[in-house]
């Protein structure tokens, strides 16, 4: 970053505008800033820290202290700044909050901070924030790294010099966009550390494992399987544990479950003989209860056969009753079509009703819109004529405005020509000047040159030497020498006096050209202009034109500002015109469409009136003809009929069921009573107490064995269950473990944490490569510095190897061949390094950067 213009107003001592033009200082990228104290200089740096970071150059000034306690109120305190960076030109002006008296009345304001970073390509930053950011990503370094590595302001030398590796990792990342390595590590050391949280993990599921292996107290085994659940066991041993645990529950499950089955095998005879004896007891019992019902059921039988015969008497009745029903429900749809005709009625009395309402409504929308047509048409005629008043307006105005533009040239002639008359008069003044220089510059050479003519043996007899032949007499002998006066001009004095002329006089010579010059311009271009305004104002001079001049501007703009309410109206009746042209056709469409529906309405009308008189006719021709009034009544003498032969009709089935269903019943009652007989001829005597009392004992037999049969299951399903999830965890933990060692001895490596080794990072070993570029140019201002004594060299071996190292910095002092910390240097010392070493990171910087 080169500084080339710098703008300060109202900041610090500083009460006006302070413009330092810091392209003028060169390229050398080192500048010294000298001067009493308290004269600014520290101002100015707080000036350019300020423009790019919006903070000073020291830690014991803020932003709301930059304001000059001298400036008037209506100063504003702000900052410019134009530099350059990788041949680019940026510019950012900035101004920080502070409290001034207001410029007006009384009180103060409070003027809030900005910022304003315009781009090389123009497009600018406004927000503090984003011009902040956008600076540190232009430079790569925040305000802390640019006082270091760019600046060497008073008291601040010594902290470049004694940086810490920390430190200087910082910078440098920045500088030289290291981020990816130190990416790199972090990646490395949270996959070690994953995969280490892995590694534990699968541990403690396979203790997990462990702690759920089971045995029963009482066997020998418990005592081991406690071993290996408090850890006391190798994995190996549990294993093998394991499978005894196993195999001795398999061997007890298969001799209990055999067990089981005999039991089983046992009850399921029992069960069968148990039930044989209970199904004789029911026969006995229902054989008992079938009798008796038949003895009951067989007198209901013959009274349901007399109930049947009564109500078949009465089927001539049906038939009567449905030949009545058929006859009305004959007539039935002259009861609908009557219903149908009498609702058409309605509608077409309630559709003419209507038809009339809309041919009155048609009929007021008609004359409406006529009445509105003639309107219209009316008002176009009127405006005929807009179109040609408009045109004649626009050519008045244009005309108008011709004559103000040749005004305005005439104007804008006799404002050049006072321009010139200026210069002119400055151009006389300078040429007198330079006249009377370039005359006292003649008369100084004039009064030397007659002076060193006049002195001219004296000069000569200063070349004379005793034995040597005089150029003028010839004599070897020079006894009494010419002597110059003590004031007589040299021959190097002459010839200064004579350039002093010759250069006076071309100054004199070219002035006076140059007011010739101007003066020949007026002359040309008053005479132009007077001859140009000869047809509106003939004059003699340009000083009685230019009062014409403003007078008939005054005259014509008055006129001008006239005609533009004038075409405003005319423009307005010339838009109204073509309003209506566009308005006139639709609303001629409109009127026709009105008529055109008008008269389809009187046809409809004419129509359903027709209709109706047809429909009306129709209606009386059925009511003359039917018994009823309506369908409603007939339906409900249908309805009657029908109810009437169900009735009927519903006795004789109710009948008929009842006798049939007595009789199947009767049928069920001697089926059930012969298949019980026949069910008690073979049957078998069974102690039924003994055989439960027999059940009883065999089934708590069989449940005290299920019992141990399923806890005997439920370990070997457990212990199975957990053999073969150890298993497969022990074969992971060993991927992972294997996976784990590579990672965490690459993670150690590129984190500097391997034990009894330098703590050197991956990204500060790609660093010492910069460092020691930076050190190497750096040695170069160091060495002619301080007269080749002392060299920077950077610190091969790390002072502390539980810190981190690799930045360190040392020196060689060739006085006494010795290597030492770069922090035992003196203060003078110390500033000829930090400078150096400020230099050679420029250097580098500039190198990495292009």
């Amino acid at each position: 970053m080169r500084p080339i213009y710098l703008e300060m107003t109202a900041f610090g001592p500083y009460p006006g505008t302070v413009k330092l033009n810091l392209a003028d200082l060169g390229k050398s990228g080192v500048y010294l800033i000298t001067g009493d104290t308290g004269a600014g200089k520290t101002t100015i740096f707080d000036a350019i820290t300020y423009a790019l970071f919006g903070e000073t150059s020291g830690d014991n000034r803020d932003a709301e202290m930059l304001r000059s306690k001298f400036a008037s109120p209506e100063s504003k305190t702000e900052v410019y700044l134009e530099f350059e960076y990788a041949g680019k030109i940026y510019k950012i002006r900035r101004n920080p909050s502070y409290t001034r008296k207001r410029a007006k009345g009384e009180g103060v304001t409070t003027e809030q901070a900005a910022a304003v970073l315009e781009n090389p390509d123009g497009y600018r930053v406004a927000k503090t924030r984003e011009v902040n950011q956008a600076v540190i990503e232009i430079l790569g370094i925040d305000r802390n790294q640019f006082r270091q590595i760019a600046m060497l302001a008073q008291g601040e030398f010594r902290r470049l010099l004694q940086a810490s590796t920390d430190e200087r990792k910082k910078i440098f990342q920045h500088l030289f966009h290291t981020e990816n390595y130190s990416a790199l590590q972090k990646r490395l050391s949270d996959e070690a550390k994953i995969l280490d949280s892995e590694y534990k993990e699968y541990n403690r599921s396979i203790r997990q494992y462990i702690g759920g292996i089971t045995c029963p107290e009482e066997d020998p085994l418990s005592l081991e399987v406690e071993k290996a659940r408090s850890n006391l066991m190798p994995m190996d041993a549990v294993l093998e544990l394991l499978d005894s645990l196993i195999e001795k529950d398999e061997a007890l499950y298969a001799a209990e479950s055999e067990k089981v089955r005999t039991l089983e095998a046992e009850l399921d005879a029992i069960s069968k003989r148990l039930a044989i004896a209970e199904m004789q007891r029911k026969a006995e019992k229902a054989l008992e209860q079938a009798l008796a019902d038949l003895a009951v059921e067989k007198p209901v039988l013959a009274t349901l056969q007399a109930a049947l015969e009564e109500n078949r008497k009465r089927e001539p009745e049906i038939t009567a009753l449905g030949k009545q029903a058929a006859s009305l429900e004959a007539e039935l749809p002259q009861y609908t079509e009557l219903e149908k005709l009498k609702k058409l009625s309605v509608e077409l009395n309630s559709r003419l009703e209507g038809l009339l309402r809309q041919i009155d409504r048609k009929a007021t929308a008609l004359q409406t819109a006529s009445d509105e047509l003639d309107a219209l048409r009316k008002e176009r005629s009127e405006l005929d004529s807009a179109d040609t008043e408009l045109l004649a307006a626009q050519n008045a105005q244009k005309d108008l405005q011709d004559r103000l533009k040749t005004l305005a040239d005439l104007q804008a002639e006799l404002d050049a020509i006072r321009a010139l008359e200026i210069r002119l008069d400055a151009a006389r003044k300078t040429y007198l000047e330079k006249r009377e220089a370039a005359e006292a510059a003649r008369a100084d050479y004039e009064h030397k040159n007659q002076a060193y003519l006049d002195e001219q043996a004296g000069v000569l007899a200063e070349t004379l030497e005793e034995g040597s032949p005089c150029p003028v007499c010839g004599s070897l002998s020079h006894p009494s020498p010419a002597r110059k006066s003590p004031g007589a001009p040299s021959k190097a004095e002459l010839d200064r006096a004579k350039a002093a002329r010759e250069k006076a006089e071309s100054e004199e010579k070219k002035t006076s050209e140059a007011a010739a010059g101007l003066q020949a311009q007026i002359t040309t271009r008053k005479d132009g202009v007077l001859k140009n305004a000869e047809e509106l104002f003939p004059c003699e001079s340009t000083e009685q034109l230019r009062p014409l001049l403003q007078e008939r501007q005054t005259e014509l703009l008055q006129k001008e500002l006239a005609f533009e309410e004038t075409l405003r109206q005319l423009q307005s009746k010339v838009n109204r015109k073509k309003q209506l042209e566009e308005q006139i056709p639709g609303r001629e469409t409109l009127l026709g469409r009105l008529r055109d529906e008008k008269n389809e309405l009187e046809k409809e009308r004419t129509s359903q009136q027709e209709k109706k008189l047809a429909t009306d006719s129709r209606i009386e021709e059925l009511k003359a003809g039917l018994r009823f009034a309506s369908a409603v009544e007939a339906g409900g003498e249908i309805r009657r009929l029908e109810a009437e032969s169900r009735k009927i009709s519903d006795a004789i089935r109710a009948s008929q069921a009842a006798l049939t269903e007595q009789e199947k019943k009767i049928e069920r009652l001697q089926a059930s009573a012969e298949e019980n007989r026949k069910a008690l001829e073979n049957r078998s005597e069974i102690d039924i107490e003994g055989e439960e009392e027999k059940q009883r004992n065999l089934t708590a037999e069989r449940e005290r064995l299920t019992e141990r049969t399923k806890r005997s299951f439920s370990r070997l399903d457990t212990n199975r269950s957990i053999q073969h999830s150890i298993s497969g965890k022990l074969l992971d933990t060993a991927a992972i473990e294997k996976q784990l060692v590579m990672v965490k001895s690459l993670s150690d490596t590129a984190n500097g944490d391997l034990s009894g080794k330098e703590k050197i990072m991956l990204e500060t070993y790609v660093q010492m490569m910069y460092f020691d570029r930076i050190l190497a140019r750096a040695n170069i201002r160091l060495l002619k510095m301080t007269g080749g004594r002392y060299e920077f060299i950077r610190k091969k071996e790390a002072s502390d190897k539980r810190s981190q190292s690799g930045l360190e910095l040392d020196v060689i002092d060739h006085y006494n061949d010795s290597e030492r910390s770069a922090n035992s240097i003196s203060g003078g010392e110390g500033f000829i390094a930090s400078l150096s070493l400020a230099l050679g990171l420029s250097d580098e910087i500039q190198a990495s950067a292009g």
